[in-house]
């Protein structure tokens, strides 16, 4: 079981009421330490590490490791730190071609949810789709 782990496009459409974000394309969660097996996994291509921790070694084919940088443990956005972290991070995932993508850290909470919360689809506008 992964803590906290939820489809980040159908908790955002459920909280608006309308269709923001396209739903099973990026899951936020915590650590995959618990897991034995890739068949516990959401149905991923590819999964983000924001922890300074190793994932299980099941995951290393589909995984990124991308953590703080330095000594880094708040999200303020006016540290370079974070913003050299974030544009990593955003670089990677608009880069990457392999979807739908899980991102977790420890406990799924604090570095998922900052990325979560600056998460836009491309082409995504704030107004409601019809």
């Amino acid at each position: 079981m992964i803590r906290n782990l939820r489809d980040v496009g159908k908790s955002v459409n459920g909280i608006l009421g309308y269709s923001k974000l396209k739903q099973n394309t990026l899951y936020r969660g915590g650590s995959l330490d618990g897991l034995t097996s890739i068949e516990q996994l959401p149905d991923v291509k590819a999964i983000v590490n924001l922890r300074r921790d190793s994932d299980p070694e099941f995951c290393k084919n589909l995984g990124m490791q991308i953590c703080p940088l330095g000594a880094m443990n708040n999200y303020q956005i006016e540290s370079r730190l974070f913003q050299d972290w974030i544009c990593k991070l955003f670089g990677y995932l608009s880069q990457n071609p392999e979807w739908p993508v899980l991102i977790h850290c420890n406990a799924g909470k604090d570095r998922t949810g900052v990325v979560a919360a600056l998460y836009n689809e491309p082409g995504n506008s704030d107004r409601p789709r019809t």
